[in-house]
């Protein structure tokens, strides 16, 4: 109202005041102790803003309808109105503005697997405009129209760029140049625009940064701190990539002019911004709460209220797993006395008596086996793949049974799905329903645009159906067609595979929202807000009442189902991402990240030192780990008292997940072949 006011503090992240005659919607708020993400929409009015520096995953996020504002610790207001627009003043710290647009908003979205599309951000964010302390920068509805017309130009060199095949590793970096924390969320419900914020954030600084090596020397503009990096990045790109780039840089060059200069704050706007002086800086809350978000359509009741995380455990100090020698080490006689405690895992030898640990190798695909080794119960027939859409099903003593070339290319992470005797397989063209015990296509559907599975993601059994995910929805497929029988929207779109918890669809949106969507009515029956940003190719993996995942930038999230509440989450030291399923059991929360694999106890303590060279995700069985290294082994380690049991050497690194059946671990490595080792050798 017009004599009203509302002070807000954020944990120890940020303090916002609610000016009069100002309509604020908090969009998402999550607080804990690995991330604090707090997200808002300013449709009129004004808001001061006193923001704690920001690191990691930690954003806060305001929108209006035309500009996006990138902050990393600062104080400053903002305010809208419906003539002038949107008005940035900063006291202290930095701000940096760009004209908002959806057009912006689509080409981050494609920047996931477009080169082009994230230079096109690049550009984009190197046309910032740098609000200083003392200034303000007024950006109206013409200003954003304008920028939106050069906007449209440069998708429109995207568009006709050349497309490479593209990786979730390849995308994280891509996004990481831009610049990785999430920073804002737009109108239009999308999180595509996290990175830009972040990057027009991280733009905010650099002027900084040079001012405090050069002295008194002028700060240099946004788009001259960050175009170096970029240009030394053209040069090492594919040529037609590069000449794309160079046409992208001269069409933002029209973003330039667009806004005007910031100018000294006004006395009115001075007036304004007296309030921040008497707001307190936020201070640290105990304990944390973990946001509850529950659906308005949800039939199965939960607290509208927020829980308190439980106290975390002090951590557990295990003997860190340490990979063995290449090669075992002689049978010793039995020291007289017992040996010490060693830090490292031991090592069973080898008896040299002993026959052979391998049982088989036979040459399965024409490339790299990908995804996980798979066995479909029926048939017991092996179906392998690799990143060229070849299939092959073989009997266990590896015989090959049938063969079958898929439209699917790049599919690095796809893999078979079983069910029922069939296997489903799908990728970047089509999904294909196969006979497991003949190799005869069942169905066959093409798969375009948003219903390619490009990052590994793919269909998932349910009672009666699959479920196929595309960018915005759940598909629920005839198992025997493949064809579409309804679509459920997932609200803010996803990039990641369901799971199936009870019937019901357990998935992940961009925005890091878990929740049930019941396939029969659509409906979100639940939903609980995490730390996550936008996770890729993985599914929760269901334990009990417990449901695990992780997200593109590395952080570790368990859910408790029954309450519907986050449990814990544990960002992974050095991790850029986790992109295949979690291993979990009662044993702990295993999960891999380019060549690590980061262990946790079910309630989030470190069960032990991230294990390292490692080449494939790992297998969890009956207690035991089963992991391939770089040095093409296969290592089972005890979970219990961190036991190295052995290793056996494989003939080339593993290259998917191992399984374990009939008392043998089967492995797929480099060179396209099925391995079979005797578990009992281990």
């Amino acid at each position: 109202g017009p004599d009203g006011s509302c002070e807000i503090v954020f944990g120890s992240t940020a303090t916002l005041r609610v000016q009069p005659g100002t309509l604020l919607s908090i969009r998402s708020l999550a607080l804990s102790e690995e991330s604090a993400r707090i997200e808002a929409n300013l449709a009129s009015g004004s808001i001061l803003n006193k923001v704690h520096k920001l690191a990691g995953t930690d954003s806060y996020m305001i929108n209006t309808d035309t500009t996006v504002c990138g902050v990393r610790g600062t104080d400053f207001m903002v305010s809208v109105d419906p003539q002038s627009g949107t008005t940035v003043a900063v006291q202290q710290g930095r701000v940096a503005v760009i004209p908002s647009s959806k057009v912006v908003f689509d080409l981050l979205e494609a920047s996931a697997s477009s080169d082009a599309a994230a230079q096109a951000i690049q550009a984009i964010v190197e046309s910032a405009s740098i609000v200083e302390p003392d200034q303000e920068l007024t950006v109206s509805r013409s200003m954003a129209d304008s920028a939106s017309a050069a906007y449209v130009e440069i998708a429109a060199l995207v568009a006709a760029a050349p497309v490479a095949p593209s990786t979730p590793e390849s995308a994280s970096r891509a996004m990481a140049r831009i610049a990785p924390p999430p920073m804002i969320m737009f109108d239009s419900g999308i999180d595509y625009g996290t990175a830009v914020s972040t990057a027009v954030a991280q733009a905010a600084e650099a002027p900084a940064a040079a001012v405090a090596e050069a002295g008194s020397a002028p700060a240099p503009s946004a788009a001259t701190v960050m175009a170096a990096p970029a240009q030394t990045a053209v040069e090492a790109m594919r040529p037609e990539l590069a000449e794309t780039v160079k046409r992208l840089r001269a069409a933002s060059v029209q973003l330039k002019p667009v806004l005007p200069a910031p100018v000294r704050v006004t006395p009115a706007t001075k007036d304004r911004m007296k309030a921040l002086d008497s707001m307190q800086a936020p201070v640290e809350p105990s304990p944390e709460p973990v946001s509850m978000v529950p659906s308005a359509s949800a039939a199965v009741a939960t607290p509208a209220t927020t829980s308190t995380t439980p106290a975390k455990p002090a951590p557990a100090k295990p003997a860190p797993a340490k990979p063995a020698p290449a090669k075992p080490a002689p049978t010793k006689p039995a020291p007289a006395k017992p040996a010490p405690a060693q830090a490292a895992p031991a090592t069973a030898p080898l008896a040299s008596a002993k026959p052979s640990p391998v049982l088989g190798s036979w040459k399965a695909v024409k490339g790299p086996v990908t995804g996980s080794v798979v066995r479909v119960g029926p048939s017991g027939v092996f179906v392998l793949s690799d990143p060229d859409g070849n299939l092959t099903g073989m009997s266990e003593d590896g015989k090959v049974l049938w063969q079958l070339a898929t439209a699917n290319r790049s599919a690095d992470r796809s893999y078979p799905v079983p069910f029922k005797g069939l296997v489903y397989y799908s990728g970047s063209n089509e999904l294909v329903a196969i006979d497991s015990a003949t190799g005869a296509v069942i169905a066959r559907e093409t798969l375009e645009g948003d219903r390619a599975h490009i990052f590994g993601t793919r269909v998932v059994p349910f009672p009666g159906s699959v479920v196929s995910p595309t960018r915005d929805t759940l598909e629920v497929l005839d198992e025997r067609t493949g064809k579409v029988v309804r679509s459920i929207p997932v609200p803010d779109g996803i990039t990641m595979t369901p799971a199936n918890y009870d019937g019901f669809a357990a998935i992940v949106n961009q925005k890091g929202v878990f929740m049930l969507l019941d396939l029969v009515s659509g409906q979100v029956k639940a939903q609980v807000q995490t730390g996550a940003v936008q996770p890729v190719a993985l599914a929760p993996r269901i334990h009990g009442t417990l449901a695990c995942f992780a997200d593109r930038k590395g952080l570790l999230v368990m859910v408790d189902l029954a309450s519907m509440t986050v449990a814990w989450e544990r960002s992974l030291p050095g991790a850029s991402g986790v992109y295949t399923d979690i291993e979990i059991g009662d044993d702990g929360v295993f999960a891999f990240s380019k060549d690590m694999v980061y262990s946790y106890t079910l309630k989030g303590e470190r069960l032990m030192e991230p294990i390292s060279k490692v080449s494939a995700p790992p297998l969890l069985s009956k207690g035991i780990l089963y992991y391939g290294t770089l040095d093409g082994f296969l290592v089972a380690l005890r979970i219990k008292g961190r036991v190295e049991l052995g290793r056996v050497e494989l003939g080339g690194k593993a290259t998917a997940r191992p399984l374990f059946s009939d008392g043998a671990i089967y492995v797929g490595t480099i060179s396209g072949k099925l391995v079979k080792v005797d578990a009992a050798s281990f």
